[in-house]
């Protein structure tokens, strides 16, 4: 005769494996490119941090934590990239962002599908002067803008705050 504990622990144990296991499948598949980032960012204590000592090297697609955001990488990151952090490497790193935020971080375009369109919005340092250190929001005036804001193709829409 026994008391269950020990059949107890083994459920709890199996139960700790089955939600490690589907965590490591979600993150798999968002960096499969599975899911939109609202389903990513409510999922987004699922991934690592950026590793202050060493950096990484990781194959495009990667998503990590760096400075309090996800970052997608957009190439395969090598040796040579290794210590770039995502936050500071914009062509390297692409910003989750909250697709409910009405001015999101303007991020390099990496393919035909991120391209912005007429009316997109966005905030963004001007790339034109780049001894002002404001942040404005911007305002696309062209279709399938593929430009900084600043250079062609945008309009201020007056300083972000």
């Amino acid at each position: 005769m026994t008391d269950g504990r020990k059949e107890g622990l083994a459920m709890r144990h199996g139960v700790m494996r089955a939600k490690e296991t589907g965590a490591l499948c979600f993150v798999a598949m968002a960096q499969a490119e599975q899911f939109d980032d609202a389903t990513i960012l409510e999922n987004a204590d699922l991934f690592a941090i950026w590793p202050d000592i060493g950096g990484i090297e990781c194959p495009q697609g990667t998503i990590l934590w760096d400075l309090g955001g996800l970052y997608r990488a957009m190439h395969g990151i090598g040796a040579a990239h290794r210590e770039m952090r995502p936050s500071a490497s914009p062509t390297l790193w692409q910003p989750i962002g909250n697709p409910g935020e009405e001015w999101p971080e303007w991020s390099q375009w990496i393919g035909v599908g991120d391209l912005y369109q007429e009316g997109a919005k966005v905030r963004s340092g001007d790339h034109a002067n780049a001894s002002d250190e404001a942040v404005y929001r911007w305002v696309s005036t062209v279709g399938d803008n593929v430009w900084r804001p600043g250079e062609y193709g945008w309009e201020k829409a007056g300083v972000h705050e």
